[in-house]
Parts: C-alpha cells; structure tokens; sequence
C-alpha cells in the first residue's frame, strides 16, 4: 500500500487499528505504511524511514516480543529501484 500526502488523512479516518506511515508527495515515489489490526495488542517503539519515504521499519513490541516489520515501495522499472 502506498501513502502520500493526500491520502494521509483517508488512513487517518477510516483505519480503525494502529498504523506508522513515511508519506510521500513527490509524483514520482510514494510512501508506504504499516498497518495493525485493530484489537492486536502492539505498541510501535520505534520506526526508521527512508530518505525518499520508500522504505519503512517498524519495531513493534507485541506482548512482550520485539518484532520488526518492514514495508517498501519498488518502482515498477527495474533500473530505477533503490535495494
């Protein structure tokens, strides 16, 4: 799922459970996002963004276990990604 902008407030509103975004309003990249189910017991305790929004990682303490996830955002022209 990508983020900018624009469309922040749309998560913001019509998600129901927890969430970290890198948001993006260049035409040309967008952001990404975490999203978590609402009734999961989970608490971001830190987050690491990419310089351009592409890449997000989250560490996330979910009944006392630390987990990392990740999302990213890859153009669809191979030449032009990043990882």
């Amino acid at each position: 799922m990508y983020v900018t902008n624009v469309n922040r407030e749309k998560f913001v509103r019509d998600w129901a459970g927890k969430f970290t975004l890198s948001e993006s309003d260049s035409s040309h990249s967008r952001g990404v996002a975490i999203l978590i189910r609402s009734g999961i017991d989970a608490t971001v305790v830190k987050c690491y963004r990419g310089e351009e929004s592409r890449k997000l990682i989250a560490n996330i303490d979910s009944n006392g276990e630390i987990l990392t996830l990740v999302s990213a955002y890859a153009p669809k022209a191979v030449g032009q990604r990043t990882f």
